[in-house]
């Protein structure tokens, strides 16, 4: 089964926050997961505005990082946007979703079977929409 994640699950997940199933997502990410290239920025932007907003320390926010690097270059297989961007224009386009966002469902809904995990209500309520099976649990 491919498990689709987007940077709202890996955030979580990173620094730790409370309100999610984080042993899941541990899981999940052991047994590796999917995701478009795009997870790398937003997962490290939002890491640092959590420290400018002095919700996470420099030394947790340093480590959420150095964790996020590991992952990316092990547990995460990225997909290039190159591939996806003309799926994700099409579901950004006809469902008032900003493209970045659609990314990660263009992953999903190409690769027949897999699931989403996000932690986005707007992203998982247009999955819903397109057909596209949601991991539950997360």
């Amino acid at each position: 089964m491919t498990v689709v994640i987007d940077s709202t699950v890996l955030v979580a997940y990173l620094l730790k926050e409370k309100g999610h199933n984080l042993d899941v997502v541990s899981e999940l990410l052991k047994n590796g997961v999917v995701s478009s290239d795009l997870i790398i920025a937003e997962s490290a932007n939002g890491i640092l505005v959590s420290m400018r907003r002095r919700l996470t320390s420099e030394e947790n926010g340093s480590k959420a990082f150095e964790a996020l690097e590991d992952l990316a270059k092990t547990n995460i297989k990225i997909i290039p946007q190159a591939g996806l961007i003309h799926e994700a224009f099409k579901i950004a386009r006809e469902n008032n979703l900003a493209v970045y966002d659609a990314l990660f469902l263009a992953i999903v809904a190409e690769s027949k079977g897999g699931e989403f995990v996000s932690y986005d209500g707007r992203q998982v309520e247009i999955a819903r929409k397109l057909g596209l099976s949601i991991f539950e649990g997360a």
